[in-house]
């Protein structure tokens, strides 16, 4: 699959990406960390030639981790595998119908086979989470996907606002939702998650001034260390949207992850954002911390709404 919006571009498969040896190398050092969560994303993480036996390896660390997927290479054989040794599956479901799902996916079945899928992986007590990506393709479905993963019966829902990073900057056009539709749905999914508790939105793009933008300081999950990123090719950033070699942290091939970590640099206690997304603002060339430009700017995923 070669999906419209993917931030880190993924596919064709990269060349030099780590080993499996190298993974359990870092899934050492994690467990070392003491860190809570691990999330092996993609791309998709199952089309990694040792996926199973990284799975078996974190589990063996208690270290048992979340898999995103799109779904395509679910079947009984890969679900007897990881199960019971996974916190959950992430599934991608952009959209209630297979015309908005499969237009942002790029595939003509995608939709059929993540629903296939998902149903599969309920029947081997996997607990399932739906991530949908909000566009201008999809967001009169809000509603619609509501009902569809209670139907699937799902752990969660969360609701993500799209981000033109990656392939995403060429699709800007065709998935860009402005700012006046944007309040509309934000309401409406603000009412959704009053009347079910499993039903999340992490906005990237609130338009500032809002009753849904805090005045709070927001702070990105890279103060205090909260999550690290570390790509296919080894490269550490503090951040998934903070990718390129300025905002490398360093490579695990070339130094230890552990050391990585604790050598990163955080984000001074007291930093506004100003409701800028430090990313994006810094790909404009602009300081990190010098507030919104246009209403689609994003904000910190983690902004309280």
């Amino acid at each position: 699959m070669t999906c419209r919006h993917c931030y880190i571009e993924g596919s064709p498969c990269e060349t030099d990406e780590i080993s499996t040896e190298h993974l359990f190398f870092i899934i050492d050092q994690v467990a070392e960390l003491n860190l809570k969560n691990l999330r092996i994303d993609g791309g998709e993480a199952l089309l990694h030639p040792g996926i199973f036996d990284v799975i078996e390896y974190a589990h063996a660390k208690n270290l048992s981790p979340s898999i995103s997927t799109n779904g395509m290479k679910i079947d009984e054989d890969v679900l007897k595998k990881i199960a019971g040794k996974i916190r959950k599956l992430i599934f991608s479901v952009d959209g209630a119908t297979a015309e908005s799902h499969n237009w942002l996916r790029g595939h003509s079945t995608s939709f059929d086979k993540v629903i296939s899928s998902i149903n599969l992986a309920t029947k081997f007590s996997i607990k399932i989470d739906i991530n949908m990506v909000i566009t201008n393709q999809n967001i009169r479905e809000v509603t619609d996907m509501v009902t569809l993963a209670e139907e699937l019966g799902v752990n969660r829902l969360t609701f993500f606002s799209f981000s033109h990073m990656g392939r995403g900057k060429d699709m800007l056009k065709d998935a860009y939702v402005d700012a006046s539709t944007q309040l509309t749905y934000i309401k409406q999914i603000e009412e959704l998650k009053r009347q079910h508790n499993w039903v999340y939105f992490e906005p990237a793009w609130v338009p500032k001034g809002s009753k849904y933008c805090s005045d709070e300081e927001l702070m990105c999950s890279s103060k205090e260390n909260r999550t690290m990123f570390i790509d296919p090719k080894g490269d550490v950033y503090k951040c998934s949207f903070f990718l390129g070699s300025e905002f490398c942290l360093g490579n695990v091939k070339e130094t230890s992850f552990k050391e990585i970590f604790n050598q990163s640099v955080t984000i001074k206690p007291g930093q506004k954002c100003n409701h800028g997304c430090p990313a994006f603002l810094s790909r404009q060339g602009r300081p990190h911390n010098s507030g919104p430009g246009p209403a689609f700017e994003p904000i910190c995923f983690l902004a309280v709404i």
